[in-house]
């Protein structure tokens, strides 16, 4: 038998492999780290099209400010803090996208180092 550890790894890769959610993992200052293929039906643009760009230029305008000062809150606070947004973004046919999403702060995770 599968130890269960095993298995929440196995369904959580399938998970991400298979695009079924979007992963992000960003720095402080929500540079993309890392990014899931599930990014491609959110946002119209392959992972490696947003890797090393501020997540700030696909939200919308009316609603960076917000998005910035939760960030930097969570950014500020303990570890494993954890709050939901939501927020316009642009996808790549230039229609807007509502998202839904949960941030953490796992930056003081040396095998994390990210908000995810």
């Amino acid at each position: 038998m599968v130890p269960e550890s095993a298995r929440i790894l196995a369904a959580a890769a399938a998970i991400v492999e298979g695009g079924l959610e979007m992963i992000v993992l960003l720095d402080a200052l929500g540079t993309v780290l890392v990014a899931s293929p599930g990014i491609v039906k959110r946002f119209g643009r392959r992972p490696e099209e947003l890797v090393g760009r501020s997540m700030f230029e696909v939200v919308h305008p009316a609603d960076r400010d917000e998005l910035a000062s939760q960030l930097r809150a969570l950014a500020c606070a303990e570890h494993g803090a954890a709050v939901r947004l939501e927020y316009r973004v642009w996808h790549a046919d230039g229609s807007e996208r509502w998202l839904r999403t949960i941030f953490a702060n796992h930056l003081e995770d040396p095998a994390i180092g990210a908000i995810v």
